[in-house]
């Protein structure tokens, strides 16, 4: 931000970087939805104006939902952010009762999902860019975790899979290679792929891991850090 406000005092505001004002029903003025660091560091630049755009919504939620896009796309998709993001939504709609669009009411509680999750948890992830999975699990915490819980994941401080994994008192188990057994089918066809079996279940582990930390956010230990441990 400082950089860009020095910036903006020496060649002042770029007009084609417009801020978003909403309206919806029940507000006399549009407020600003999308563009609150611009507006910041134009103020703290003593710019008196900057270029607008007003968006007319059908209600706060929808206007809601246009930022929490907005924000997915440009900032990276942290758990702390999407769990702040998933936090105001459920408070707005909450707060806004069945007042919903008809095409919303008219979705089917759960869209073929055979786990039976919500329709709104699968919508909510296509809103964010994220996984059905981690929207449940930070709805979960949002529901039964503690204040301090909350917390650690807003500021960073904890995976939305290990407050999780606190709030269900269910701990990740950690097991030893040797407990781990291949069915009969799995060790046939890694037998027809040749070489070492363990390579192929060392590789295919890597793999999962690494699935694990991008797609649901797991906090896994590197193998520098595992063989150091050895050491």
């Amino acid at each position: 931000m400082e950089s860009v406000t020095a910036d903006m005092v020496r060649t002042g505001y770029l007009e084609t970087e417009r801020v978003v004002l909403g309206l919806w029903p029940g507000l006399v003025h549009p407020v600003l939805i999308d563009g609150h660091t611009r507006q910041a560091e134009a103020i703290a630049a003593g710019i008196p104006w900057i270029p607008y755009l007003v968006v007319e919504f059908p209600d706060e939620i929808s206007a809601l939902r246009f930022a929490m896009s907005v924000q997915s796309k440009r900032r990276p998709r942290k758990d702390d952010v999407i769990f702040r993001l998933i936090e105001r939504h459920d408070a707005v709609m909450r707060r806004g009762g069945d007042r919903r669009s008809q095409d919303e009411k008219s979705m089917p509680t759960h869209v073929g999902i055979e786990s039976g999750r919500s329709a709104s948890a699968h919508r909510m992830a296509n809103i964010l860019g994220s996984n059905r999975g981690k929207v449940e699990k930070a709805r979960k915490i949002l529901k039964d975790g503690t204040p301090e819980i909350h917390d650690a994941v807003k500021n960073g401080k904890m995976t939305t899979n290990k407050a999780y994994n606190l709030v269900i008192k269910k701990p990740l188990v950690r097991r030893r290679s040797g407990d781990i057994k291949l069915k009969p089918w799995t060790l046939a066809a890694l037998r027809e792929l040749g070489g070492s079996i363990e390579d192929h279940v060392e590789a295919a582990v890597k793999w999962y891991v690494e699935w694990l930390r991008r797609e649901e956010g797991f906090a896994t230990e590197s193998a520098e850090h595992v063989e150091n441990e050895k050491e």
